[in-house]
């Protein structure tokens, strides 16, 4: 097993819409660094001053669901399940929306006109990560490959190279005291337990998701420039011979403070690791203080990482357009 300061790499991971992870699918790739030491660029591609690792994820089909419905504003057949209807996580799942928004090809409601009604209510996005353990009964280091068809990273399947494949989702926080007016802002998917602890299995991204374009000269990351209004759309001699890179660059962290409780709570305070990543979509419900109707997009299995050192782990994750 390698703690996390005894390996330098580079995570580059390709989102697919089918089993096997390829550079095609909706995005044209994507790319996430794990590391220490955090800087953003308002100008280009974020760094950190040490990377640690790399491995690919996989967009299951809950993911892709989301994405065909929230783009083309229709219904999917297929019903993905939340956090909240899997494990109690969270606050109940909210009624089907009723708002709706004119459409010449709606249907008439009762005022006369026409209407559809929308797939996911304001502030439904992809904005939250939970992290747990997957592994078989004899050990969690062979690393295994996520499914398309799940929708969770608690798991219970046998597999024939494997045998039995078991996931756990771990909380961030296991406390019976109050968060920190900074805390409560980033931890979510409450549960309760006994003895007056409140668990908390997902956490807000750092910070909103920066959209990015760049030209592509092939430059180091200091000398990357942005491109501006102004030649967005003007055929000049750089656009002609340069072209230009889109993403969206997400900034999430697991600090030194995360997981810990709940290892310490099952006296494995020295195996405090995790072994598996999932972002989650969801919606904040101001009047429960909690997120509803959270589903999981992605999700990626990697190496276990034990979280030893009083750093906090960084996570650039960038997602591709061109």
């Amino acid at each position: 097993m390698i703690a996390l300061d005894k390996r330098s790499k580079i995570l580059k991971d390709t989102v697919s819409f089918k089993d096997d992870i390829k550079n095609s699918g909706i995005w044209a790739r994507t790319e996430i660094l794990a590391g220490y030491g955090y800087k953003k660029n308002p100008n280009g591609k974020s760094t950190l001053d040490e990377v640690l690792f790399s491995t690919s994820n996989i967009v299951p089909l809950g993911g892709v669901s989301f994405v065909f419905s929230d783009l083309f504003g229709v219904d999917d057949d297929i019903t993905v399940p939340t956090l909240y209807s899997q494990k109690g996580i969270g606050i109940p799942d909210s009624p089907k929306p009723t708002e709706t928004y004119y459409s010449p090809d709606g249907e008439e409601d009762s005022t006369g006109n026409r209407v559809r009604h929308v797939k996911y209510r304001y502030g439904h996005t992809v904005q939250l990560f939970g992290v747990g353990i997957t592994g078989t009964s004899e050990n969690d280091i062979s690393i295994y490959k996520p499914d398309y068809r799940e929708n969770t990273i608690e798991i219970d399947k046998t597999i024939s190279d494997l045998g039995e494949v078991t996931g756990q989702m771990i909380p961030f926080r296991f406390t019976g005291e109050d968060l920190t007016t900074a805390e409560a802002m980033k931890y979510f998917g409450k549960k309760s337990f006994d003895g007056g602890i409140t668990a908390y299995y997902l956490k807000k991204f750092e910070s909103d998701p920066d959209i990015k374009h760049i030209w592509n000269t092939g430059a180091d990351i200091d000398d990357e420039v942005s491109l501006t209004d102004a030649d967005a759309w003007t055929n000049t001699t750089t656009s002609s011979t340069n072209s230009v890179e889109s993403f969206v660059e997400m900034y999430i962290q697991i600090n030194k403070k995360d997981l810990k409780e709940y290892f310490d709570a099952i006296d494995e305070e020295d195996k405090t690791r995790f072994n598996t990543l999932a972002l989650y979509t969801g919606r904040y419900n101001r009047d429960a203080d909690d997120f509803e109707d959270v589903r999981m997009f992605s999700k990626l299995c990697i190496n276990p990482e034990f979280m030893t050192l009083t750093k906090d782990l960084d996570f650039i994750y960038r997602i591709y357009g061109a």
